[in-house]
């Protein structure tokens, strides 16, 4: 084959012959079999939208908080007990994020009651269980602010937030390689001088200072699992107790006298949010005949128990690019812990308000915050 090359023609001897070139151009595509059938589908926006709905795992967590708890407004360093109910001394615009974090969680696995991981829960038998919930968001990951002219029953304000990240759960299970249904926004408080924060994982008390990164396990609320019915329902809500500094605290109605004690309040951490609904009723298989879910429970040695996964669209929540928006209202209180007793002590004889003074045990219609 003869070499040529193309010239301009004010380069080219007029004498020369010309010559055709032919060349080879490649022409790359994608080729793809159109179906006939494709040709004349009719496409329904409602059915389209249904599907992408039910396929979609991620969700944004947004909300209002309602924080009902005599430490709102309270400095760092309050001394007595007046700082709990005279407004003069409390700061009307403090932050929510002052008082606590928020992190979310998703349920992990059982523990028995002598603190056994529970590896099976398909065979475990009927009984009370601890669960363990794992940490998948970082703190630092919440907006907070005022929610414009809100108040609670305190005329205190109330608060919202958002989780900053949308949470992806699309290849997230639980320990037991069942999806994830449910979702729990933990709130841990945040100590001031002299406080303690503590938690009850073995019927005593102990201080809670861990700091929870992604993938930590944290001791969560108690339930009742009940193969028959194939449910595992939360039976006993696991508190956290805040114990404050120590105070001057009146024992007397005139306030002239007093002692120097800690106080203790209470409060549930974990606010559970569900994602995917499980159906009300009950459905029994044969391992022998039947295809039995993963969430399935055995009953013996062949009969199985089980409730089928609802739509999504059931809970009607919005669903907008691609992900499921929540919103949550949510009461958060810290309460008296009457079973402590200088807490008793006190909160026994006197519920203060800016007018009265009513003796809380012979009244059990007044709220204890």
């Amino acid at each position: 084959m003869e070499k040529s090359r193309i010239l301009l023609g004010s380069a080219r001897n007029r004498l020369a012959t010309n010559v055709d070139s032919n060349v080879y151009l490649p022409l790359s595509k994608n080729e793809k079999h159109i179906q006939d059938y494709e040709l004349f589908e009719i496409i329904s926006n409602t059915e389209l939208y249904s599907q992408e709905r039910e396929n979609s795992n991620k969700y944004k967590i947004y909300g209002n908080i309602e924080m009902l708890s005599p430490l709102y407004g309270v400095n760092s360093a309050y001394s007595d007990i007046t700082f709990f109910y005279d407004k003069t001394k409390k700061n009307p615009r403090a932050n929510f994020s002052e008082y606590f974090d928020m992190q979310l969680c998703v349920f992990h696995d059982f523990i028995d009651s002598n603190g056994n991981v529970l590896t099976n829960i398909v065979e475990a038998p009927n009984g009370f269980y601890r669960a363990r919930y794992k940490v998948i968001s970082q703190v630092d990951k919440v907006k907070y602010q005022f929610s414009s002219y809100s108040t609670n029953i305190f005329r205190e304000p109330e608060f919202s937030f958002e989780f900053i990240n949308d949470i992806d759960l699309t290849n997230l299970t639980d320990a037991y390689g069942r999806i994830i249904t449910e979702l729990f926004i933990y709130f841990k408080y945040k100590p001031k001088a002299s406080e303690m924060l503590l938690y009850q994982p073995n019927g005593q008390k102990i201080m809670f200072d861990e700091t929870n990164n992604l993938e930590d396990v944290l001791l969560g609320d108690e339930y009742f699992l009940n193969k028959e019915a194939a449910s595992t329902e939360i039976t006993n809500k696991i508190n956290y107790f805040i114990n404050t500094r120590e105070i001057r605290v009146f024992t007397n109605v005139n306030e002239t006298q007093s002692e120097i004690k800690r106080l203790e309040l209470k409060y549930n951490p974990f606010h559970r949010i569900e994602i995917i609904p499980l159906s009300s009723y009950i459905e029994n298989g044969d391992i022998r005949t039947d295809i039995i879910p993963q969430q399935a429970f055995k009953i013996d040695e062949t009969a199985f128990a089980w409730r089928d996964y609802e739509l999504k669209e059931t809970l009607n929540r919005p669903f907008i690019n691609n992900k499921h928006y929540i919103f949550e209202n949510i009461v958060l209180s810290t309460e008296p812990n009457l079973e402590n007793e200088n807490t008793l002590d006190f909160y026994g004889r006197y519920v203060y308000n800016q007018r009265t003074r009513t003796n809380l045990l012979n009244d059990q219609n007044l709220r204890i915050c």
